[in-house]
């Protein structure tokens, strides 16, 4: 792999606390990165995500976000930060406003997520071109983010073959849920660039058996170290303990935290940062409007699955906002 960043192991995508006024909680946030970066097993995060609730933040403040992670975290772990750009101009700002805050790389989300430019993912010299033209005017690695079937806004395999040529393209969050395809593409892509397999949902452990460099995934917010074990059991090939890890401690945080399978009124940001109070990491579970605050339902399904996840002892009771009572 002649690339100028070699990515593995676990990346996650981290929240961000807001107080009762939706400020940022600056000392939480590099708290939280802090003690990510004592974890073996981790590679880096990806910051100004969907999970970071992208939308709802300001350049400045992202671009202060990747501040804080660049100092919360050690030299040798990667800060990624997200970039969703309508026009090559903005992105390229945005990248060179990133990579002075010491991001080391970019997670490029598709332009074409928008009604009338969906049909332009289909066309591989409207991606390629578009990757190409920051990669020639920005020094910043950049990784893309491959989403899934139902945006209409995914790539295919061959555009994904001529996206790996270009220099500065590192890796690829790969969140497609069609195996068959993810199987297809890792063929393709492996020892080209990083392939970090992302998947909030018992798909990743399949995903992970096929094969990948590491992952980058929002859940992994919630008892990141368990998150790390399990990639880096998946990397070693160590599958037997990896799928045991899985099915005891991740898939309840999985099916109750993040479940794809029941109807939801809330976003996963929600739900994590419920997790994360009644744990004890945020102090606030707070989301932007128009997203919603997880209601009293919603939080006791969080705490059953951090129960069932072995993070919580059973018969703790938590107030309205997650803190112990």
């Amino acid at each position: 792999m002649d690339k100028p960043l070699k990515l593995r192991g676990l990346y996650p995508a981290p929240s961000v606390p807001f107080g009762a006024d939706h400020a940022i909680l600056e000392p939480e946030f590099a708290r939280h990165l802090a003690a990510m970066g004592t974890i073996a097993g981790l590679g880096g995060v990806a910051v100004n995500g969907h999970q970071g609730e992208m939308l709802a933040l300001s350049r400045r403040e992202q671009v202060r976000l990747v501040a804080l992670a660049r100092d919360a975290l050690p030299p040798d772990k990667h800060v990624i930060s997200g970039v969703l750009g309508s026009a090559i101009e903005d992105s390229v700002e945005q990248l060179r406003e990133l990579r002075a805050a010491g991001a080391d790389a970019a997670l490029v989300l598709p332009p074409f997520d928008y009604m009338p430019r969906r049909i332009l993912a289909r066309s591989r010299d409207a991606v390629v071109g578009y990757f190409k033209a920051l990669s020639e005017r920005v020094d910043l690695p950049l990784v893309i983010f491959q989403y899934p079937h139902a945006t209409g806004s995914w790539y295919d395999t061959e555009t994904m073959d001529r996206l790996a040529d270009i220099p500065s393209v590192v890796g690829v969050k790969h969140a497609i849920r069609h195996l068959e395809l993810y199987a297809e593409q890792w063929a393709v892509l492996r020892g080209r660039i990083s392939v970090l397999a992302a998947r909030d949902a018992p798909g990743l452990l399949a995903k992970m058996l096929v094969g990948a460099d590491g992952s980058c995934i929002g859940i992994s917010n919630i008892a990141p170290a368990l998150w790390a074990r399990f990639t880096s059991q998946c990397l070693e090939g160590q599958f037997e303990p990896a799928r045991d890890l899985f099915m005891r401690h991740l898939l309840p945080l999985v099916s109750h935290v993040w479940s794809e399978r029941v109807p939801r009124r809330v976003s996963y940001s929600a739900t994590t940062k419920e997790a994360l109070v009644q744990l004890g990491v945020f102090s606030s579970a707070r989301v932007r409007p128009p997203e919603l605050d997880a209601n009293l339902a919603e939080r006791e399904r969080v705490t059953e699955g951090l129960r069932r996840a072995g993070l919580l002892p059973v018969g703790q009771s938590f107030d309205g906002w997650g803190r112990g009572s």
